[in-house]
């Protein structure tokens, strides 16, 4: 799985860092949840609300065991190696996990291509099938003006698309069929805060232009790099306070980069 293999690496690479960091701050927004760590670091994750309103609760008790009421003051270490099916949890992880990363991303040795989008990078004249998983509506509005392709959007919540985007609709439960077939692939980074990650990189083939997009997708990508994902295009948080206010006031992702957030892509080499 993408989210305990990255959990694994990380708590690798910080070298026993995770028991003395503990979660300083952590607000759920109906779009994004945002958390910021100790050391200063901060890091954002589409909030599953969907998932979150179908659960029976959203803070099942093994989120709140031992009287735990909040993430507030709890270690990295609990937070991250916590077992639960509560959906905030994992939306909270996953932020968790790009706070962890934002220091090994700068400074390791990935390809990084900064404030450009990811679809400029992978558009090619070859390319016929494009599957987009979400709909991504900067990705989209620029795919449909596109002749001589074939264009598909997998998407839990139809209505999620215009008028004339309907024809594009392709229902989740097809998945399989549409990522086998697509010779472009572009998996919405929501997809790992509400846990449909794994089962949806299984069907995507092996030379096909393959990226993750979105806050949520940026954490350290060997994960995803591993699993046929050419691209990961996330963000950088740079102001840790406005970040967090963004999304206790319900902000989107324009409203993060108007806080500070910047693009950052992530290229397999």
């Amino acid at each position: 799985m993408v989210i305990n293999e990255t959990i694994a690496l990380l708590e690798d690479r910080c070298n026993g860092k995770f028991d003395s960091l503990v979660v300083e701050n952590a607000v759920i927004g109906i779009i994004y949840t945002g958390i910021k760590l100790s050391d200063g670091s901060s890091g954002v994750s589409y909030t599953p609300i969907a998932e979150m309103h179908e659960s029976s609760c959203c803070m099942d008790r093994s989120v709140q065991k031992k009287g735990t009421k909040s993430f507030k003051g709890m270690s990295v270490n609990e937070l991250l190696h916590m077992e639960s099916t509560a959906p905030v949890l994992n939306a909270v992880k996953v932020a968790a996990m790009n706070a962890l990363s934002s220091g090994f991303i700068e400074g390791c040795e990935y390809k990084k291509i900064y404030d450009k989008d990811a679809l400029d990078l992978m558009l090619a004249d070859s390319v016929q099938k494009i599957c987009m998983v979400g709909a991504f509506k900067p990705f989209l509005k620029r795919l449909k003006q596109i002749s001589g392709i074939e264009l598909s959007v997998l998407e839990r919540r139809r209505e999620k698309l215009a008028h004339d985007e309907q024809k594009y609709y392709a229902a989740p439960d097809k998945a399989a069929r549409f990522l086998s077939n697509a010779d472009m692939v572009i998996i919405t980074g929501s997809s790992i805060a509400n846990g449909t990650i794994d089962n949806l990189l299984d069907h995507v083939r092996p030379d096909a232009l393959s990226a993750v997009v979105g806050p949520s997708a940026s954490f350290i990508p060997d994960a995803l790099f591993s699993q046929k994902i050419k691209i990961m295009s996330g963000v950088l948080i740079s102001d840790s306070r406005r970040m967090l206010e963004t999304v206790a006031e319900g902000g989107g992702t324009y409203h993060l980069f108007a806080a500070g957030a910047r693009k950052i892509n992530i290229l397999r080499q």
